[in-house]
C-alpha cells in the first residue's frame, strides 16, 4: 500500500513557514486581523493533516467472487466490500479501479464498456458498504487489476490523500476460450470413435454385456455366435467407458517452423468447442 499526498499550494511546507512568520509579524505590528486570517489558515491546515492522517488508516477493503472463472465476452459479477473503522465519517471517498488494457478485462455499465471504474461515496462511522462489479473478459487467461485507489478527503476539501495498493494484493480473474455451440462450428461431419478409428474411446471392447443390431461396422465386431443362432447379422454390445481422461492436442505452427499461426485464438476457441461435445 503506498500513499500519496497532495496538499494545496497554500499548504505546501515553505508556504506554511511563511504563514507562521506572517503571523508573528502581524502580531508585532498590530494588525490582529491577519493574525486571525494567518491562524485561520494555519488551524484549517493542521485539522486537515490530522483527519487525513487518522482517516486513510481506517479504510479496509475485500472482494467476493461467486465464480473462479468466465468465458470471453462473458460477463463475471463480483462485489467489493469498502469498510470505514472509523469513529468519524468519511465524505466524498473516491474509488478507482483499472484494468490493465480493455482487451484484457473490462468493466461493464449502463454507460458501456471501460478499462476504468470509478464510484464515490460517503461512509458514516463504523459503517460498511457492499458495491457490485460486473466485469467481461475480452481475451483468454488469466488478468488482474492493475490499480486500485482510495481517494480520501478531508471534509473541507483542502487536502487529498490517495491510497494505492500493489497489483499483488489485487484479485485476479480468469478468462477461459469462448466454447461455441454445435450448430455455430459448422462441422462437416459427425462420426462416432470407432468408424474412424480401430479402437472406440468411449466403449470397452473387452467387456461385452449383449448383443445388438449390426449397423456396418467392423466385422471383429460380428458376434458369429449370435448370428448363427439367430440366422441374422449381430454385433457386439460393448460395456461403456467411464471415468477415462482424455486430451486433445492443437498443433499451432504456422507456415515456418518458429511461426504461429494468425488465427491461433480462433482454432483454440474451436478445439475447446469440440472437447466439450
Amino acid at each position: 500500500m503506498k500513499i500519496h499526498k497532495e496538499p494545496p499550494i497554500i499548504f505546501a511546507p515553505l508556504v506554511l513557514i511563511l504563514n507562521v512568520i506572517l503571523i508573528i509579524i502581524s502580531s508585532f505590528a498590530g494588525y490582529s486581523f491577519l493574525v486571525f486570517l494567518f491562524f485561520l489558515i494555519l488551524s484549517f491546515a493542521l485539522f486537515s493533516r490530522i483527519y487525513l492522517n487518522i482517516q486513510h488508516k481506517k479504510i479496509s477493503w475485500s472482494i467476493k467472487k461467486y465464480h473462479d472463472a468466465t468465458s470471453i465476452d462473458e460477463t463475471i459479477t463480483c462485489y467489493v466490500e469498502i469498510r470505514n473503522d472509523s469513529a468519524l465519517p468519511m465524505y466524498q471517498l473516491k474509488m478507482n479501479i483499472e484494468t490493465r488494457s480493455d482487451r484484457e478485462l473490462v468493466f461493464t455499465s449502463v454507460d458501456g464498456e471501460r478499462s476504468i471504474y470509478t464510484l464515490s461515496l460517503d461512509l458514516p462511522a463504523k459503517a460498511q458498504k457492499t458495491i457490485s462489479v460486473t466485469l467481461k473478459g475480452k481475451g483468454r487467461g488469466i488478468h488482474h487489476w492493475s490499480n486500485l485507489e482510495f481517494i480520501v478527503r478531508d471534509p473541507l476539501s483542502l487536502q487529498t490523500y490517495r491510497v494505492e495498493y500493489e497489483e499483488e494484493e489485487l484479485p485476479s480473474f480468469k478468462v477461459l476460450p469462448r466454447i461455441g455451440k454445435i450448430h455455430d462450428l459448422k462441422l462437416k461431419s459427425m462420426l462416432q470413435g470407432y468408424k474412424q478409428t480401430n479402437y472406440s474411446l468411449f466403449l470397452d471392447e473387452t467387456s461385452i454385456i449383449g448383443t445388438k443390431d449390426y449397423e456396418n461396422e467392423s466385422f471383429r465386431h460380428i458376434h458369429w455366435l449370435a448370428t448363427a443362432k439367430e440366422n441374422r447379422l449381430l454385433a457386439k454390445k460393448y460395456q461403456k467407458v467411464h471415468g477415462d481422461v482424455y486430451s486433445v492436442f492443437l498443433n499451432m505452427v504456422g507456415a515456418g517452423q518458429f511461426h504461429l499461426r494468425r488465427d491461433m485464438e480462433e482454432l483454440i476457441e474451436y478445439t475447446v468447442s469440440v472437447a466439450c461435445i
